[in-house]
């Protein structure tokens, strides 16, 4: 239930995270206990103003916002503070005419909480120990209500009658209908002799550096409300995504959520920086083909539901996590007699097994060791993997219009393997094949002269392994820049790097439409440092957030298995690698298998680009295992490359208007070829083996200050010639004898929307979608489906 617990956290990182602007002494004094109380309604001065101050270097940021509270009389004198965050979203879809099977199960309802247990109300107390202390508390109620559904009879067509169950009984992992858990976090607050935040429960959201603990920020867009927003008015919701383009500082989802006990320092003496923590996480590996993961994810059917490895909540008894940041800050004048601020940074990251977890029933049997016993010497014994990353890190302001962030980063991975002696599960020999070390760089540099340029530069060796960096430890490979979705759940696509990889992308602003909008260009080129299996992913970009919505009935919706898993009919895929079967229940296939997939708030597919029909045929009668592959998936060294156009304007300034009418448009072409290439707008190149393009655009109309129409208007294209489909409908590998038939992926999806964004209080606001949208498999039909999607959320700050 990883999305759910990152949705409770949200309102902790939102208020650990952001700070309104100094005339609001109130939320000053909350920013110290951890909490926000928000802001009421601002006007376009007060709007400019926080724009200009959310501009400013972090950094600065924190040393005025410790002058301030320096000069607040009584500030500490309040004994008792509560706020709170209260959410309801409701939507409606309905698949009408001919859908795919697999979608029966989800054909039309109205729900709520649909991301996945969504909060639905969060309250947070401080407490006054006195002018140096204080303590925080967060309590979050989470709640799934996935509404009502009425299957048909797939046989005769007709609806089920009243007293018969439909066949679409799947919530909530536990099987509820409708269900209600809690999330709790305590924190404590030293300022003297030496400042400390003591964070224990709860979400806590962090970061440390980029090749450690980091979440890299997508594309963010004026349509995609998400739940976890923080609270600000319309007007700055519209500033960040139309005018600006971009999310950055204070405001973006630069960090992860850890579950445990936290020691953060609030000012230590010569501008000392540390934090440490000790606890559980969210889990990292499942984009691996042998990833182990003992929580609900793997446990939820009643038959191996193991009350000692789970119980609710995310993480297992038997995994943890370690890690530790020391930086010091520091200070030098620039040309105009200020501050300017660069920071060095150590960075820390372990993760580690308790021994005994070779001795549970449910860990041994889910990773081939009762086979191995049986006398089936194929399987491979169970195992874990246990990685060490340090890093060093350098942030700062190197000129006067020049920012240079670097981190240097070196992992090392331990891998256990557990052998029972004698036929005994009572006795275990344990052997250690440690990874060599490999390192990894990763290089921004933000120019400020003659126009804005971003250059961002990544290196990472074959075997980094480092799970919450950004760079994940994948062999398969996919199209960089096509990440818009997922902005804080990065397990899988919305990550942007991985291993074995290195290039470029660079970002500039030709000229500037100052508070108008903008206009940036973007291109990269990145390539695998040698070869790898040719597994290749690629996501929804424009209708994927809300096709995740719509599926209800799949224990997989979280990012888990191919999306089908646990419905009653299968989608009509592309083939991937089908040879390798976890052993979890109803044996999934594997990571690296064909098929539709979903993560938290996005969806993506994955094929194999086999180059003939008899190594596609062969694979799915070949059998492989968590350290043997098969040998009928074709390898290569591939390249990527991606171009972007992300333009915004607001028109009224032609037109003499007095309210704000935007348009923005966002338009990118993504290719991976198997030789170097610049660039190729042909999507059926001889040399191109994925290709896809983007075009979005929308439009804002400002009614009054608290009110915003929106509009949306898209067209997304994903090509690739060498793919395959089987014969056989349930496209099932053991014992295939069947033949295989080359179907190329000519995805073509559309989507025409129209919305409002409405503060109706000072602190509470209603924001509508209407959106219809459609997907067309050019070369299977079958595939098609077409939906409209209603959905309105009401949320409130108090």
């Amino acid at each position: 239930m990883g999305s759910t617990w990152k949705n409770v956290g949200c309102m902790t990182k939102n208020y650990l995270h952001y700070r309104s602007i100094p005339i609001y002494i109130t939320a000053t004094l909350l920013l110290v206990c951890g909490f926000s109380p928000g802001r009421c309604s601002e006007s376009k001065d007060t709007l400019r103003l926080k724009n200009n101050y959310l501009q400013l270097d972090d950094a600065l940021i924190e040393k005025l916002e410790e002058k301030m509270n320096a000069s607040i009389i009584g500030w500490h004198s309040i004994p008792v503070f509560m706020v709170g965050e209260a959410r309801l979203k409701i939507q409606y879809h309905s698949m009408s005419g001919n859908f795919p099977s697999f979608m029966y199960d989800d054909r039309s309802w109205i729900q709520s909480g649909w991301e996945g247990n969504e909060g639905l109300l969060r309250l947070g107390m401080g407490v006054s120990l006195g002018r140096y202390g204080s303590i925080m508390a967060k309590i979050g109620f989470q709640h799934t209500m996935s509404g009502n559904h009425i299957k048909k009879d797939e046989k005769s067509g007709k609806d089920y009658p009243p007293g018969f169950t439909p066949l679409q009984d799947r919530h909530d992992k536990s099987d509820n209908p409708a269900y209600i858990h809690e999330d709790l976090f305590v924190g404590v607050n030293i300022l003297k002799p030496v400042s400390l935040r003591l964070k224990l429960g709860g979400i806590q959201w962090d970061e440390t550096s980029p090749l450690t603990i980091w979440e890299y920020q997508p594309r963010l867009f004026a349509w995609d409300y998400l739940p976890c927003e923080i609270e600000e008015s319309v007007e700055a919701f519209y500033y960040k995504n139309m005018v600006s383009g971009e999310r950055t500082g204070r405001v973006a989802w630069n960090k992860k959520p850890f579950y445990g006990i936290g020691l953060e320092s609030a000012g230590l003496p010569w501008n000392l920086y540390a934090d440490v923590f000790y606890g559980s996480f969210d889990r990292f590996d499942s984009h691996e083909r042998e990833y182990v993961h003992l929580n609900d994810d793997l446990s939820y059917h009643p038959v191996y539901r193991v009350p000692e490895i789970k119980g609710k909540g995310i993480g297992d008894s038997y995994r943890h996590a370690v890690y530790g940041r020391l930086a010091k800050r520091f200070a030098k004048r620039n040309n105009d007699g200020g501050a300017e601020f660069f920071t060095l940074g150590m960075n820390l990251v372990r993760v580690y097994y308790d021994d005994d977890v070779g001795y549970n029933d449910y860990f041994r049997g889910n990773f081939y060791t009762i086979d191995a016993i049986n006398g089936d010497t194929s399987c491979d014994s169970s195992f874990y993997k246990e990685p060490l990353i340090l890093s060093a890190d350098f942030k700062g302001k190197i000129l006067d219009k020049l920012m240079l962030h670097i981190d240097i980063a070196c992992s090392m991975a331990d891998t256990t393997l557990l052998e029972h002696k004698n036929n005994s599960f009572d006795s275990i020999s344990a052997t250690h094949r440690p990874l060599k070390p490999a390192p990894a760089l990763y290089a921004r540099i933000e120019n400020g002269y003659l126009f804005p340029l971003l250059l961002d530069f990544f290196c990472a060796l074959p075997g980094f392994y480092s799970p919450f960096s950004f760079a994940k430890a994948m062999d398969g490979f996919f199209p960089f820049g096509a990440h818009l979705v997922d902005p804080v759940a990065s397990k899988f696509i919305a990550s942007t790097y991985t291993q074995n990889m290195a290039g470029f992308n660079c970002s500039v602003s030709p000229f500037s439409m100052r508070k108008n909008g903008h206009f940036k260009i973007t291109y990269g080129n990145h390539m695998q440092l040698q070869e790898g299996p040719d597994v290749l992913y690629f996501p929804y970009r424009l209708n994927g957030a809300d096709l995740f919505t719509l599926f209800h009935s799949s224990y997989s919706r979280w990012g888990l298995d191919l999306l089908d898993n646990s419905m009653d009919c299968s989608y009509h895929k592309r083939l991937g690698d089908e040879s390798f079967r976890r052993r979890a229940y109803g044996d999934p296939l594997g990571p690296e298998a064909g098929g539709l997939r979903s993560n938290y708030l996005s969806m993506y597919e994955s094929f194999v680009s086999y180059a003939d029909d008899s190594r596609a045929d062969r694979n799915l009668n070949d059998h492989a295992y968590a350290f043997k592959r098969s040998s009928y998936v074709p390898s290569s060294r591939k390249y990527t490359f991606n171009g972007e156009l992300d333009a915004s304007y607001n028109i009224a300034s032609l037109f003499g208007l007095n309210r704000s009418v935007f348009v923005s448009m966002y338009a990118a072409i993504n290719g991976i070829s198997p030789s170097p290439q610049v660039f190729s707008k042909k999507r059926d190149a001889k040399n191109t083996l994925l290709w896809g393009c983007l075009i979005r655009s929308e439009q804002a109309v400002e009614l009054t200050d608290r009110l915003y129409l929106l509009g949306l208007a898209g067209f997304e294209n994903w090509y690739a010639k060498n793919a395959w489909m089987a014969d056989s409908v349930k496209q099932v590998p053991i014992g295939y004898s069947d033949t295989v038939r080359q179907v190329p992926i000519d995805y073509r999806d559309f989507a025409y929307g129209l919305g409002c964004d409405w503060q109706m209080l000072d602190r509470t606001g209603f924001h509508l979608r209407c959106k219809w949208m459609k997907h067309a498999d050019m070369k299977y039909p079958a595939n098609d489906w077409k939906t409209p999607v209603i959905s309105g959320e009401l949320k409130m700050w108090f």
